[in-house]
């Protein structure tokens, strides 16, 4: 049996994703409340721009940039048809990346160790 192999390693390029979500409520005795019956539980919703240079950055606000919440690209829904408020979370989130030699770019999460 064959086993696929393949070299990757840590390149300075991001997957940046938009993510909306709301957290998660408790009642009075502080059990969870399930408000979507999503995988999370709560009210969660991702789509991912796409791949970007990124190079170390000289201070931490320089870290991830802020994207305008008028954006039309900010998730709007969650799966279960909730409709985001203007009070949930948006989240700008920047993954690193692994590359190989023939120019193959992938999440670093996504690489199997």
């Amino acid at each position: 049996m064959d086993i696929p192999c393949f070299y990757a390693v840590p390149i300075a390029k991001v997957q940046v994703e938009l993510r909306r979500f709301k957290f998660s409520i408790y009642d009075e005795s502080k059990k969870l409340v399930i408000e979507c019956p999503g995988p999370m539980g709560y009210h969660d919703a991702e789509i991912t721009l796409g791949i970007k240079d990124k190079l170390i950055p000289p201070s931490y606000e320089d870290l991830i940039p802020c994207i305008d919440h008028k954006d039309p690209r900010w998730p709007k829904k969650c799966v279960c048809g909730y409709e985001f408020e203007d009070k949930d979370e948006w989240q700008t989130n920047e993954h690193r990346t692994c590359g190989t030699p023939g120019g193959w770019v992938e999440r670093d999460q996504s690489i199997p160790h």
